[in-house]
């Protein structure tokens, strides 16, 4: 089991358990102490939970609320990196893309080939970090307000440059989704962002692992009748992917 997992696993443990024993850690992951402890001190760090005798607490209501700009980038890698290989077959030569924020979409931005010409716009600076590396690409970032412990821009500067952008295709990342509720997320300052971006682009792409399927996070952003094409992971509940599916939405499961 790779950290990622062993991360997500101790999460989970939050919805029965207050308190976890090292001892209970070590036989249910089948690791060692020191591993555990690493892991722990990972979770620690990211405000999920805190070290006590013998183990550790979770820290109330942690796992319903917002996860840290860390804790997403080591949730689920291996899946963000598949769907984001994925997503690269919807981006065409000479074409002008948008990019939501996000672990999945940062790996996307990762990923595009340095041979492809492409326009890209963001509000989140991480990708740009990347996509500055590449010569064949011209990034514009939509700056704002900086949203502190995350890479992203928000506020009216923000929207009002987004919305002087039109794309072929953007790519959306997202906290939940369901086929009632749609698509939500834990931050409410970028939702506008995110609605500007599926105005302003000819087709919408999702990017979401399985971890956010069947829940509802706290904004509304969308209908997923709004979107075009959601990828996902093989891990997704079936029952969640069809139900999609019957609303005419595309969705692509990567093995």
């Amino acid at each position: 089991m790779i950290q990622a997992e062993r991360l997500e696993a101790i999460q989970n443990l939050s919805d029965t358990n207050d308190i976890v024993t090292w001892e209970y850690l070590e036989d249910l992951l089948s690791v060692s102490r020191s591993t555990i402890r690493r892991d722990v001190n990972e979770l620690e760090n990211a405000g999920i939970l805190r070290k006590t005798t013998g183990g550790f607490v979770f820290n109330p209501k942690t796992h319903r609320s917002e996860p840290s700009n860390r804790m997403r980038q080591v949730s689920n890698t291996e899946e963000k990196i598949k769907i984001a290989k994925a997503g690269l077959e919807y981006i065409e030569n000479n074409s002008f893309i948008m990019l939501d924020s996000g672990s999945t979409v940062t790996e996307l931005a990762r990923q595009i080939p340095n041979i492809l010409n492409l326009y890209v716009v963001t509000y989140d600076f991480q990708h740009i970090t990347y996509l500055e590396e590449k010569e064949n690409i011209t990034s514009y970032l939509a700056g704002g307000v900086v949203r502190k412990g995350f890479t992203a821009c928000h506020g009216h500067f923000a929207e009002k440059m987004m919305s002087n952008f039109h794309a072929n295709t953007c790519f959306l990342g997202a906290d939940g989704v369901t086929p009632s509720f749609g698509i939500s997320g834990f931050n409410s300052y970028d939702v506008h962002l995110k609605q500007i971006m599926i105005e302003q682009s000819e087709r919408v792409i999702l990017l979401a692992d399985h971890s956010k399927f069947g829940k509802d996070a706290f904004t509304f952003v969308a209908s997923v009748k709004d979107i075009d094409v959601i990828i996902t992971d093989n891990k997704t509940p079936e029952n969640q992917v069809e139900a999609l599916r019957d609303l005419g939405v595309k969705v692509v499961v990567v093995e």
